[in-house]
C-alpha cells in the first residue's frame, strides 16, 4: 500500500486547492482566532494512508472529510519558538520587559555602530517585487547560506528547498502572503529572510547573512527590525520555527510542538497496520531526543554534523588557497606612488571586504572615510585600509 507524507505548510496551507480538501477550518488556539474557514469542505479523493508533517500544536484542525473516513495518529517530532507580541503593547514595551532593558541598549549599540558605519537601508517586498531582484536576491540566499554553513563547517537542510522555494514565493508574495525582508550596504545585499504570512502571523521562514558583515551583529538587528514590522502591520505571533537555538532563546517567550499526523482509512486493516508502522522511526526518534537530553547529550549531535560534514567535503576544497595576516597596529604606508586604490565593489575580494568592515566596526568610522590601496610591488601581494590615522596591512603568508 502506498504512503504519501506531505509537509504541512508546503503541500497543504501554502496549496489553496489541497488545503479547501483537506480541511474545513483551522483555529489558532494561542491568539483565539480562525485560521482557515471552509464550512464546505470539499470531498477529498486521498486513499489509503497519508501523513501531514510539520503541524504546530497552536493549530487546531477541523475536516468534516478526514473526520468521516478516516482515523489518525498524532505525535510530537520537536519544538518550535515563537514570539507572541500580543502579550506586549509595542515594540519598546516587548524590547523593555521581555528582552531587558541591558540587552534593549545593547541592540541600540549595534544598530547605532551599523547606522554610523555603512548606512544600511532595509527594503521589504510585500505585494511588489521586480523579478530580477527576486531571483538575484534569491541567488545571494543561497550564496550566503553556503558560505556561513561552510564556515560552521555543518550541512544546512534548508539548502535543497531554496529551488522550491524561489519557484513558489513570487506569487505569494505579490498576493502578500509572504515577504523578502533584506538589508542592503548600498545596492549590495547584506542579509536576506523570507518571511510567508498568514492572518496575524508572520513565519520567519529562511534567513542568512554575508558573513563578510557577521562583526555587526546582523542577525541580531534583522529579528529586532522584523519584530519592529510586526507591530506596526498590527501581527501578533512572530513564529521563528525549530531549532532551540541561543540566538532564539533571547527574543522568544513561547515554545510549542511540531506534530505529525498520520491518517487511515477506517475501514482498511492493512492501511492501519501501514501507519502504525510509519510511526515507529518518528515515536523512537523523538524518543531519543529526549533521553540525550536528559542526559544533558544533545551537544553529541553537533559533533555527529560536523563529523558528517567533514565526511562529504574534501580537504583540499576547503583550504583556502592563501591564508592572509592582518596587522592592525601597521600606522606607517608606502609612498602613493608605490599604491593603487581599490574600489570596494561588488568584485572586491572577499578577504579584502571582511577585512574592510573589521575596519569600520573597530575603529567606528563611515565607510565613504576610507580608503583601501594595493601595494604595486612584484611578489608582494599587500594591502593597506586606512582612515590616515589608523592603518590595517594585510599581507599574506603563502
Amino acid at each position: 500500500m502506498s504512503f504519501k507524507k506531505l509537509h504541512f505548510f508546503i503541500d497543504i496551507l501554502f496549496d489553496s486547492n489541497r488545503l479547501k480538501e483537506t480541511f474545513s477550518s483551522i483555529q489558532n488556539v494561542l491568539i483565539n482566532n480562525t485560521f482557515f474557514d471552509n464550512p464546505e469542505n470539499e470531498a477529498s479523493q486521498k486513499k489509503g494512508t497519508f501523513g501531514i508533517y510539520d503541524i504546530p500544536d497552536y493549530l487546531l484542525l477541523n475536516s468534516s472529510v478526514l473526520n468521516q473516513k478516516y482515523l489518525s495518529i498524532k505525535f510530537p517530532l520537536y519544538k518550535g519558538f515563537l514570539v507572541n507580541l500580543s502579550e506586549y503593547g509595542n515594540i519598546e514595551d516587548y524590547l523593555n520587559n521581555w528582552v531587558g532593558r541591558a540587552r534593549h541598549s545593547q541592540l541600540r549599540r549595534y544598530k547605532k555602530r551599523l547606522d554610523l558605519c555603512i548606512s544600511p537601508s532595509y527594503k521589504i517586498f510585500f505585494g511588489d517585487v521586480p523579478k530580477d531582484e527576486y531571483h538575484y536576491l534569491f541567488k545571494k540566499l543561497r550564496e550566503f547560506t553556503e558560505r556561513r554553513f561552510k564556515e560552521k563547517r555543518e550541512d544546512n537542510f534548508e539548502i535543497p528547498f531554496l529551488n522550491l522555494y524561489e519557484r513558489t514565493a513570487y506569487e505569494m508574495i505579490m498576493a502578500k502572503r509572504a515577504f523578502l525582508f533584506v538589508i542592503y550596504d548600498e545596492k549590495r545585499p547584506i542579509a536576506i529572510t523570507l518571511n510567508y504570512v498568514i492572518q496575524d502571523v508572520v513565519f520567519h521562514w529562511n534567513s542568512c547573512y554575508d558573513i563578510d558583515y557577521s562583526m555587526f551583529n546582523l542577525g541580531h538587528i534583522n529579528v529586532m527590525e522584523h519584530i519592529r514590522w510586526c507591530y506596526d502591520n498590527n501581527k501578533k505571533l512572530f513564529d521563528m520555527g525549530r531549532g532551540n537555538f541561543w540566538h532564539k532563546q533571547r527574543w522568544v517567550n513561547h515554545d510549542y510542538m511540531y506534530m505529525e499526523h498520520i491518517y487511515y482509512a477506517k475501514s482498511s486493516f492493512i492501511s492501519y497496520v501501514v501507519a502504525h508502522l510509519k510511526a515507529i522511526v518518528p515515536v523512537m526518534r523523538y524518543r531519543l531526543i529526549l533521553l540525550l537530553k536528559s542526559l544533558k547529550a544533545q551537544h553529541l549531535y553537533g559533533m555527529y554534523a560536523k563529523f558528517k560534514y567533514r565526511l562529504g567535503h574534501s580537504k583540499v576544497a576547503d583550504k583556502d588557497k592563501n591564508t592572509w595576516v592582518v596587522d592592525e597596529n601597521s600606522n606607517i604606508m608606502p609612498k602613493e606612488a608605490n599604491l593603487s586604490p581599490i574600489r570596494m565593489d561588488e568584485d572586491c575580494p572577499t578577504f579584502l571586504r571582511k577585512s574592510f568592515n573589521s575596519f569600520l566596526h573597530k575603529v567606528k568610522v563611515p565607510k565613504e572615510t576610507v580608503m583601501v590601496y594595493q601595494l604595486n610591488e612584484k611578489n608582494n601581494s599587500c594591502y593597506y585600509i586606512t582612515n590616515h590615522i589608523q592603518t590595517y596591512k594585510l599581507q599574506t603568508n603563502s
